[in-house]
């Protein structure tokens, strides 16, 4: 329950990574990770007047998945619908961020959420025997 609340950085990778999908662990070196222990990735651009889905989300590479597990994040979250490739069979980058303590978060809805720091509050409901769950994620901006 710790990873879950708690301080949280926001980072606009949709502005960060332009034309590409593909998150590499040279592209999260780029960023400034000082003191972050909840790394939350925004990978869409805004989206369009009417809406629309996008189906060629941002996943991260199985090094940036490296990356954050060995700096001990606690928490990676994404407005993106998941950490892996769409056609991934292997879940590479989820097996890493598990195996190194991170929770993960997907299909987070952060259009109103600019980069930057927050205090995290999710809530996860609690359904025994499946790996997954619909949670109430909520960022309070850091004065």
């Amino acid at each position: 329950m710790a990873s879950l609340v708690g301080p949280a950085r926001v980072f606009d990778l949709a502005a960060a990574l332009p034309g590409t999908r593909h998150v590499r662990a040279a592209d999260l070196d780029t960023l400034d990770f000082a003191g972050v222990r909840r790394a939350i990735f925004k990978t869409s651009p805004p989206a369009p007047p009417g809406g629309g889905f996008d189906p060629g989300y941002a996943f991260l590479g199985p090094d940036a998945a490296e990356y954050l597990a060995a700096r001990g994040i606690l928490l990676v979250g994404t407005d993106a619908m998941s950490v892996d490739p769409p056609e991934a069979r292997e879940l590479r980058a989820h097996r890493r961020l598990l195996e190194g303590g991170a929770a993960i978060l997907e299909n987070l809805e952060l259009g109103e959420a600019p980069p930057g720091d927050y205090e995290l509050v999710c809530l996860p409901l609690k359904i025994d025997g499946i790996d997954g769950v619909p949670a109430r994620a909520v960022l309070r901006p850091l004065a």
